[in-house]
């Protein structure tokens, strides 16, 4: 029992030890409230051991989050994880016509490559000026 709840319970027991007259107005609206605060006490203990739980769960997910953060630093997660060296002005993209993965340097073209495999023009548009949506 929470001191909530034994709160409640004193409460109640204060109210009967009063010898109330059953048939007023004011004793039915005294139980009536007493009542509400026993559900109110009940349902708080239950959302509480509720958010204990959820508090525990967060933590033990937190060491989890924390061991596979140190597995990728250990691999290389900068670059999604592959463990390659890979440059800052590098990334993939895969043609539009084969399919096949092409690595491209930003500082090796403008708003077009050809792709090495199937010799298509793929073009880019690079809009920098654009502001990125906050949040």
């Amino acid at each position: 029992m929470s001191d909530l709840t034994a709160k409640a319970a004193y409460l109640r027991g204060l109210a009967d030890g009063m010898k109330l007259d059953e048939s007023a107005d004011s004793t039915k609206l005294t139980r009536a409230m007493l009542d509400l605060f026993n559900e109110m006490a009940v349902q708080i203990d239950s959302l509480d051991s509720e958010v204990g739980f959820l508090s525990d769960s967060m933590d033990e997910m937190d060491g989890e989050l924390d061991e596979i953060a140190e597995i990728f630093s250990e691999i290389g997660a900068d670059c999604g994880g592959c463990g390659g060296n890979h440059d800052d002005n590098e990334f993939e993209v895969a043609c539009p016509t084969c399919k096949k993965s092409i690595s491209l340097n930003m500082d090796e073209f403008d708003d077009e490559a050809q792709c090495p495999f199937c010799g298509e023009e793929i073009e880019f548009d690079f809009n920098f000026d654009d502001e990125l949506p906050e949040g």
